[in-house]
């Protein structure tokens, strides 16, 4: 049984945005640049709700983050999902609303 917490906020960023359309979604260029546009849009509610989820994956071995996310989310490379919520958590990071 997987250790993963659930991540619904997560969930629907990955799914809803943050998929093989980031670009033409958000307008944004670069992955790096999408998650930029979502948590900007984001209310400082939504982004306190990414960050414990994103803590909280961040708790789980790099095998096992990468297990989840070629389980859960096919659009992002497990190899690059500890860069992917590291740089989320970093963007969300930039404002002051923990």
């Amino acid at each position: 049984m997987s250790r993963a917490p659930l991540a619904p906020n997560l969930d629907l960023c990955l799914v809803g945005t943050l998929n093989q359309d980031f670009d033409y979604i958000t307008g944004a260029d670069t992955m790096d640049g999408a998650i930029d546009v979502v948590v900007d849009e984001a209310s400082p509610e939504e982004r306190r709700d990414l960050r414990k989820e994103i803590t909280d994956f961040l708790q789980l071995s790099d095998e096992e983050i990468e297990a989840e996310f070629a389980e859960r989310w096919k659009d992002i490379s497990p190899d690059y999902a500890k860069s992917f919520l590291m740089y989320f958590l970093e963007s969300i990071n930039r404002y002051g609303d923990h």
